[in-house]
C-alpha cells in the first residue's frame, strides 16, 4: 500500500482534523443507529480487500498500538476495505496511567481523529471510550456523542487496576449517558445493571490478548527512566 509522504501526512493533519465543538479540541463522531443484534468482530490486523466471508461483521482496534498506528498515518489506503465491514470501533490507542499526559490526550485525539475521518467517508463508526486517571475525565471523552453506542475493553483491569477502570466506566456513564455499551473483554460485578451492555468477544483472542497485556503491565514500568538516571543527579 503506498505511504503518505511526511509533508503529505502534516498537511493531512493539520488542515483535516475533523469538526470539533468541544473545548479540547477534539474530532466529533457522530451518533449512529444500527441493528447490534448478533455482535461479530474480526480484529483489526486480519482485514482485507475483498473479504466477502466476514462482510457481516465489525472490526475491532483492540490491538497493541504499533498495529493502530497505520489507521491514522495513512488512513485512505483504508477507506474502501473497512466499508466492506458492518460498522468499526475506533483505534484504541494507549492511554497508560503512568504516561505523560500530553501522550495521553495526543492518543485520545488520534482515536476520534481517525472515527471522524472513517465516518465521513462512510463507514458505520462506534467510538471507543478510553481514558487514564481522575485527572483525565475533564476531556477524555470530549468529541463523542449523547447517549451514543461506545465500546470499551475490560482486558488488564481485573487486577491492580480495577479500580481505575472503574472510576471511568462511572465517568463516562455520568457524562455520556450510553445507550449502549459494546464490551471487548469479560464485564466487572460492578458493571451489572447499569447499562445496556453487550458482550463482543472472541474468546480465545480476548484470553491470549489478556495474558499479553498483563505480560506488558509488568514489563512497561521497567522501561521507563527518570531524569536522573538518564542525566544523573544534579550537584
Amino acid at each position: 500500500m503506498k505511504k503518505l509522504s511526511d509533508e503529505k501526512f502534516r498537511e493531512l493533519i493539520l488542515r483535516d482534523a475533523g469538526y470539533c465543538d468541544n473545548d479540547y479540541g477534539m474530532p466529533e463522531i457522530i451518533k449512529e443507529e444500527f441493528n447490534l443484534d448478533k455482535i461479530k468482530l474480526i480484529g483489526c490486523h486480519n482485514i482485507k480487500k475483498n473479504d466477502i466471508a466476514h462482510k457481516d461483521c465489525g472490526v475491532h482496534f483492540y490491538k497493541w498500538d504499533d498495529k493502530l498506528e497505520r489507521f491514522f498515518k495513512n488512513p485512505f489506503n483504508y477507506i474502501e476495505i473497512l466499508k466492506q465491514y458492518k460498522f468499526m470501533f475506533t483505534p484504541d490507542y494507549s492511554v497508560y496511567l503512568c504516561s505523560n499526559p500530553n501522550i495521553q490526550r495526543f492518543n485520545i485525539f488520534k482515536s476520534r481523529w481517525v472515527g471522524n475521518f472513517f465516518q465521513r467517508h462512510g463507514c458505520v463508526v462506534y467510538p471507543g471510550a478510553g481514558w487514564g486517571g481522575k485527572e483525565t475525565f475533564s476531556w477524555c471523552f470530549a468529541g463523542l456523542p449523547d447517549n451514543g453506542t461506545f465500546s470499551i475493553s475490560t482486558l488488564g483491569t481485573f487486577k491492580e487496576h480495577k479500580k481505575s477502570f472503574l472510576d471511568g466506566y462511572f465517568e463516562l456513564l455520568k457524562q455520556k449517558n450510553p445507550s449502549t455499551i459494546l464490551c471487548y473483554g469479560k464485564t466487572h460485578k460492578e458493571m451489572e445493571g447499569t447499562c445496556n451492555i453487550i458482550s463482543c468477544r472472541h474468546e480465545a483472542e480476548v484470553v491470549n490478548t489478556e495474558k499479553e497485556f498483563e505480560k506488558s503491565q509488568k514489563l512497561y514500568p521497567s522501561l521507563l527512566f527518570t531524569v536522573e538516571e538518564i542525566y544523573g543527579k544534579r550537584a
